[in-house]
This record gives C-alpha cells, sequence and structure tokens, in this order.
C-alpha cells in the first residue's frame, strides 16, 4: 500500500494536547482504515473524484498508491489520506482525507496533507486532484501549509474540483 518515502514518522499535537502519531499505512492497517472510512460522521476536507462528495461514507479505495494514518495514544485511526490512481494519467493522482470530528481543526490535516505531498513527491507525481465539497478559506490554508499551490479550480454549486501544484 505504502510507497518507499524518506519522510520519516512524525507527530502533531492537537489543541486538546494528546499528541497524535502521523505514519504511512502498511498492509496490516488495511481492515482498520476500511472500518475508519466506513463511519458516516466523517469529515472529509477532501476527495478524489471516485468518492462522493455529498457526505457520507466514501467506498474503499481501488489500488490506492499510498495512504497515511493519524492514530491517537490508544492507537485508535483519528484521520487518513490516501492517494488513488488517476486514470490515463501517471503524473497525477486523486487525493483524499478524512478526520473524525473530534480532530478537526486540530491541526492535523495540513500535517496530513503534508505527509501525503511527500508521498506523491516520491511517487514522482507532479499534481493532485481532489474535491471540496467548499472552496474555505479553512481548506485553502490547509493546502498552502502542505506546501500545496491551488493550480486551477473549477465550482459548481457547492463543490469545488481543484488541481494542486506538487512543484
Amino acid at each position: 500500500m505504502a510507497a518507499s518515502s524518506p519522510v520519516s514518522d512524525e507527530s502533531v499535537t492537537p489543541a486538546d494536547s494528546s499528541r497524535v502519531a502521523i505514519r504511512v499505512a502498511e498492509s496490516a492497517d488495511s481492515a482498520a482504515i476500511t472500518a475508519f472510512r466506513g463511519d458516516p460522521r466523517l469529515h472529509y476536507l477532501c476527495l478524489g473524484h471516485r468518492a462522493p462528495c455529498g457526505g457520507g461514507a466514501a467506498a474503499a479505495p481501488q489500488a490506492a498508491l499510498s495512504a497515511v494514518i493519524a492514530s491517537n495514544r490508544a492507537g485508535q485511526i483519528v484521520a487518513a489520506g490516501w492517494l488513488e490512481p488517476l486514470p490515463g494519467d501517471t503524473s497525477a493522482a486523486f487525493v483524499s482525507l478524512a478526520v473524525q470530528g473530534a480532530y478537526r481543526g486540530a491541526f492535523i490535516e495540513a500535517a496530513l496533507l503534508k505527509r501525503l505531498s511527500a508521498e506523491a513527491r516520491a511517487l514522482r507525481l507532479t499534481r493532485l486532484e481532489a474535491c471540496v465539497a467548499r472552496q474555505t478559506r479553512d481548506t485553502l490554508d490547509h493546502f498552502r501549509q502542505a506546501g500545496l499551490r491551488v493550480a486551477s479550480s473549477l465550482c459548481v454549486g457547492g463543490v469545488a474540483e481543484v488541481t494542486l501544484d506538487l512543484g
């Protein structure tokens, strides 16, 4: 599931001072990630194009290129992000990121996006694509904090499809 990455594991301390460890997911994490993604109460910062933009649980990733998870001290996954292949384009991937409500806005989103960006660069990708429920300042700030630049955006109703430059 995970690409070989030069980025080491890291931890983030959310606003509630509980330490959250961020690392690349391994094959042994598959069942826990599937259970995590099945929770309809998750907050999705961004979704790959194959995921439902209207809320609710997303389908399991198909042939994920890489996945990154954040776990609390009890070892429970509290946030996860994944890269999925973009059909017909080996230089790009869909990016999705989900966070448990209690951890939303606790500095985890930007840290996960930063780690996913490093994974994407290790895979020699040059851009990521995502579906964002609303193009809010917070979402754009998370992208910027992760070293991503919004290269293009197409808004239809309350949904924006964004292309993120890894350069």
